[in-house]
């Protein structure tokens, strides 16, 4: 049962608050504390898919088909640094996040 709670936590750090109007003391609060547990959620469920409390969230992320996904995430984590700094070292003015950009790069 722990390991459903800390998914309920971490989906609901995620999506809980989808078009919230926020006052600056909650949104302080909840930059400030949102990564911290997302992390110790996450934890949550590693530490019980490792020791067998993990239930039917241990077996998907045992099982074969994902085995190729961590793969690609993997080689994703170590490609990326040489892509932003490929990009940060040709641009030649500066660089404003926009839709063109993210979808043509």
């Amino acid at each position: 049962m722990g390991w459903m709670a800390s998914i309920g936590g971490m989906l609901s750090l995620v999506f809980g608050l989808w078009q919230q109007e926020l006052n600056s003391m909650t949104s302080a609060a909840y930059s400030s504390l949102s990564h911290s547990a997302w992390a110790l959620c996450l934890s949550w469920v590693v530490i019980a898919s490792s020791t067998g409390y993990g239930g039917i969230v241990n077996s998907l992320l045992s099982s074969d088909v994902i085995y190729p996904f961590s793969r690609v995430t993997y080689c994703a984590y170590l490609v990326h640094p040489i892509v932003i700094r490929h990009i940060v070292v040709t641009i030649d003015a500066p660089l404003h996040l926009n839709t063109f950009l993210m979808v043509s790069r």
